[in-house]
């Protein structure tokens, strides 16, 4: 059931991607408004849809998707392209710090190209929906390494690790399952 609108054009918002609640405020991500140059935003509000404000708007994050709540701050997917300093995985302290360099740095050919959501991995880590050729589940270690990769017969915008070690993912019009063991 519906229950209300918490924020949208008249605040400011024109396009929402990601969202995640982290310290009692909610987080969403915001990519660029008419150009891939100018840079994405990241908008907070409290969970009754005041207090909107602008949490980071810089050119070190150019088409946030995902984020995800990290200690000491975010994981955000920055699906921008690599020759503008896109297709990473930025690391943005809860101050609102883009890291210099990214917490991993794609060339959007040999790794994940226009990464969608993040989810924590079971044991440490991240998993990584990379929805472009080499299209597939990325798995990255806590600091940063590139761990196995799983290609995907449709491009995945979201992943999520199950209990069972298998992943849920989504892309196109299907909801699959991936058992990275078998």
């Amino acid at each position: 059931v519906f229950i209300r609108e918490l924020c949208g054009p008249a605040q400011g918002l024109t396009r929402a991607y990601g969202c995640c609640v982290k310290n009692g405020k909610i987080y969403v991500t915001e990519p660029f408004v008419t150009t891939l140059s100018e840079p994405g935003r990241i908008w907070r509000m409290n969970p009754d849809g005041s207090g909107f404000e602008l949490f980071l708007q810089s050119p070190l994050v150019r088409n946030p998707r995902g984020i995800l709540p990290v200690p000491g701050g975010f994981m955000v997917a920055d699906s921008g392209e690599a020759s503008i300093g896109g297709e990473d995985l930025e690391f943005v302290s809860d101050a609102g710090v883009v890291q210099s360099p990214p917490f991993f740095d794609s060339d959007g050919l040999s790794y994940f190209d226009f990464p969608q959501q993040i989810s924590p991995a079971i044991g440490g880590g991240f998993w990584v929906a990379g929805f472009s050729d080499p299209r597939g589940l990325w798995n990255l270690s806590a600091t940063g390494q590139l761990g196995n990769f799983y290609p995907t017969f449709t491009s995945p915008r979201g992943v999520w690790p199950l209990g069972n070690g298998q992943l849920l993912y989504t892309g196109g019009t299907r909801v699959q399952m991936l058992n990275p063991i078998g």
